[in-house]
């Protein structure tokens, strides 16, 4: 509780000594941690994002999500979440998608992509579904078609696919809608491009027709590029 932020950050350092015994989690100390989520200094809510990384995923998701909602540009407090995340990720996606301060915000989505692709990493049946869910729903096609990246690359890295995990065939009208913002002169530049990227994780069958009638001069050159690419 010093005034001083640099010595409130320590002390949330020590705490992890404090507190590894998971019972004393229920403690004072521990809710004098949570209060901390909205502190004045970013540095103090830095290392309450590492610090909370020590406890289970129940107790740590929402504390987190309070800290990723004040983290704004800051890349540094976004990458201590996930490092906090070995678990949660589907909670913590949840939670921040529904807020339209990061649902609608550049480094907002940023995020919301990192925590895809954690979830496509560890793979977890209901966290890819609530995500393919998600993605159906949201209106913002840049967004889903990136969502939908970031879920397929985390996948791969999870040694699994958008193929194995969409049992239900949820991602057919994503990849439909993909398809015709890829073609579509009248688009915004940036959602034909996240579009194509999109149609990169199918198959040669399903997609080459769209992407090779890109290439033509009278395409922009982003499109022509990423079409190649």
């Amino acid at each position: 509780a010093d005034p001083a932020g640099e010595v409130r950050e320590q002390g949330v350092r020590l705490t992890e000594k404090v507190l590894a015994n998971k019972s004393a989690s229920t403690g004072p100390l521990f809710q004098k941690l949570l209060s901390l989520t909205a502190d004045p200094d970013s540095l103090v809510r830095y290392q309450l994002a590492f610090t909370l990384g020590e406890f289970e995923a129940a107790r740590k998701a929402k504390p987190l999500a309070e800290i990723a909602l004040r983290a704004g540009q800051s890349s540094w407090v976004q990458a201590a979440i996930l490092s906090s995340l070995a678990d949660g990720a589907g909670d913590m996606f949840a939670t921040l998608s529904s807020d339209p301060r990061i649902r609608n915000a550049r480094a907002g989505q940023e995020f919301l992509r990192q925590l895809v692709q954690l979830i496509g990493v560890t793979h977890k049946p209901a966290e890819v579904t609530a995500v393919l869910d998600y993605v159906a729903r949201v209106e913002d096609a840049s967004l889903a078609f990136s969502l939908v990246r970031s879920l397929g690359d985390g996948l791969v890295r999870g040694k699994s696919s958008l193929a194995k995990v969409d049992t239900q065939g949820n991602l057919k009208t994503i990849f439909a809608r993909a398809s015709q913002a890829a073609v579509d002169a009248k688009a915004e530049e940036s959602v034909r491009v996240q579009g194509i990227q999109l149609l990169g994780l199918t198959s040669y069958g399903e997609s080459a027709a769209a992407l090779l009638s890109l290439l033509g001069s009278r395409q922009p050159e982003a499109v022509q590029l990423v079409a190649i690419d």
